[in-house]
């Protein structure tokens, strides 16, 4: 099933999208698990995996594997980071 854009800033593909570049831009020193991930934004594992691998191939957030976990976290190095932040800033808050 596809989620909506979110309401407060339609230019995301999905709200799951937009929550997960929130999570790792606004807390750019943290790393996550996809499991991690799916329990602070309660979306379905399959969906996570669905955005995350986007977003990775688009270099918006690195991902490294830890045994069997696939950690994630902000590519602060993209371009397009900062205005990004800015932007989730003032939709999600800091």
């Amino acid at each position: 099933m596809r989620s909506a854009a979110p309401a407060l800033l339609p230019i995301f593909r999905s709200q799951t999208q937009a929550e997960i570049l929130a999570l790792l831009l606004l807390h750019p020193d943290q790393e996550f698990s996809l499991t991690d991930l799916s329990r602070r934004i309660k979306a379905p594992l399959t969906s996570i995996h669905r955005e995350v691998q986007r977003l990775v191939e688009a270099a918006l957030i690195a991902e490294r594997s830890v045994g069997r976990n696939r950690m994630v976290r902000a590519n602060l190095e993209h371009p397009a980071s900062e205005p990004l932040v800015r932007l989730l800033e003032l939709s999600f808050g800091p």
